[in-house]
């Protein structure tokens, strides 16, 4: 994905097709400079250029998590909304609180999706 980001890679080859309608980049490895190349203006630049190439209708960017990562920080200014996705074993009420403070001026949050969710013993399973 740097290779794309930056400019040097074409849509095409970064891209995997399976479908007229999907479109899915994938990185085989985490970048160590991502949050820097996210920052490029050369990567708001090639996002652009891919939108307008492939006219989707949504576009969904899947980053690391918010709190260890700058990653989405960076990538704030090329989205419409934030959809968090909270870990039900390990996401706590004050990380959700952090996260909607970083997203608070940036970038609307949309909803949390909760994974992992468990139901508290005396309440039983949640229809």
């Amino acid at each position: 994905m740097a290779s794309f980001l930056s400019g040097t890679r074409p849509v095409e080859e970064a891209l995997v097709r399976p479908l007229d309608a999907l479109a899915v980049g994938l990185n085989a490895t985490p970048d160590l400079n991502a949050a820097e190349i996210l920052h490029d203006c050369r990567s708001a630049a090639v996002l652009d250029h891919m939108v307008a190439d492939l006219d989707p209708e949504t576009v969904v960017f899947d980053l690391p998590p918010m709190l260890e990562y700058d990653d989405a920080a960076a990538f704030l200014p090329q989205v419409d909304g934030v959809l968090v996705i909270s870990d039900g074993t390990q996401t706590t009420a004050a990380h959700l609180a952090a996260c909607e403070r970083i997203l608070n001026g940036n970038a609307p949050l949309l909803g949390v999706v909760l994974n992992r969710g468990r139901a508290p013993a005396d309440i039983g399973p949640v229809a």
